[in-house]
């Protein structure tokens, strides 16, 4: 199936899940079946090398914008995934990265589950206690990279989360990102395996920096609220009004810049090789540009859907509508966590180079 035959598909399939328990194993099935799943393996494991070949970072980055497009929901569940195969290829031994890379080739999806309830999980002796919570995808993802401890002492663990019974997603009652199912695993009793060294999961600039992916699914998101609006002010015929062109170009040039941003963020993240070559002030650097266009991003994101919502006007909120779901599911997206923490330490690391991002 050519990309644009499968954008279609996964656009068609969108609106069934738009509910509460909706769920992406069919769209799931269909990326593994097309060899998605894989892509972001190294060559070696039999992928596309889109998460540890510099080279193959933008065949990457215009996949994710493309699921952007199609369905933001299932843009979030392959970002986990690609995030969690990165940290395997970066942190995992030959041995874990073989045997991931042989699950997931068999179907299986990850992700990585990092945010704690209000007990936070620990691990003795391999074996975990407590339970993760806005864990995306339960029902979907069967294997999670899961981070236990805080800083320098943080530890990843690769652990099971196929267990249907561990999930509970009853508190997941949001109006956008429904199919997500982001709810609670309860990881109590469950065997895994350390991955890398305390200390790996913050290691930049594949930390912090990482947001360009799920920045690069927002501006997908944000083309597809741009592409309905110009259709349907075309279809009403209304695109020779002089204040509908405005809205038309402005979403244009928001849209345009985004993808500058983003894209030159992943080639910066992405360009470092995971070695001691990359030094702390690089990796530092690259992460804190990164920052910025994630900021960027969500100014330019609620900028177009603004925008939209101006030029298609009420029909754009009815039940069923597509740009009704994609405002729900990207104004939601948007608020990832710690968004002004993220600004400010890259406001930081602007100061010491005046000011200028292309200094970073």
């Amino acid at each position: 199936m050519n990309m644009q035959d499968l954008e279609a598909s996964l656009i068609q399939s969108a609106p069934a899940n738009d509910r509460h328990g909706g769920t992406l194993s069919s769209e799931l099935s269909l990326l593994a079946a097309e060899g998605f799943n894989l892509a972001p393996l190294s060559a070696a494991h039999g992928g596309q090398g889109w998460a540890c070949n510099p080279d193959r970072v933008c065949d990457g980055f215009h996949f994710l914008r493309m699921l952007g497009r199609a369905n933001l929901s299932l843009g979030r569940l392959f970002e986990g995934h690609w995030n969690a195969v990165k940290l395997v290829e970066l942190y995992g031994t030959p041995d874990q990265t073989e045997a991931v890379a042989r699950k997931i080739a068999n179907g299986q999806w990850l992700g990585v589950w990092g945010a704690e309830g209000p007990e936070p999980v620990t691990c003795n002796n391999n074996v975990l206690d407590g339970a993760k919570r806005f864990a995306s995808g339960i029902g979907n993802i069967d294997i999670a990279v899961v981070p236990v401890g805080a800083g320098e002492q943080c530890q990843l663990y690769i652990a099971p989360c196929d267990d249907r019974d561990r999930g509970d997603v009853s508190r997941w009652n949001v109006s956008g990102m429904r199919a997500t199912r982001s709810g609670t695993y309860d990881f109590t009793g469950v065997e895994a395996q350390d991955l890398g060294k305390p200390g790996d999961y913050q290691r930049e600039p594949w930390f912090e920096g990482g947001v360009w992916r799920y920045c690069a699914v927002h501006l997908g998101g944000a083309e597809a609220m741009r592409d309905d609006a110009v259709a349907i002010v075309t279809r009403r015929g209304h695109a020779d009004a002089p204040r509908q062109r405005d809205r038309i170009a402005r979403m244009a040039m928001l849209c345009e810049t985004m993808r500058l941003w983003v894209l030159e963020a992943a080639t910066r993240v992405e360009g470092s090789d995971g070695n001691e070559n990359v030094t702390s002030v690089s990796a530092s650097a690259s992460a804190a540009y990164a920052l910025l266009a994630r900021e960027q991003t969500e100014l330019g994101c609620l900028e177009v859907m603004m925008l939209a919502d101006r030029a298609i006007g009420t029909a754009g909120h009815g039940d069923g509508c597509r740009a009704d779901r994609i405002r729900r599911d990207l104004g939601l997206f948007l608020r990832q966590a710690d968004i002004d923490g993220k600004m400010d330490r890259a406001a930081q690391a602007l100061l010491a180079v005046q000011g200028r991002a292309d200094a970073l």
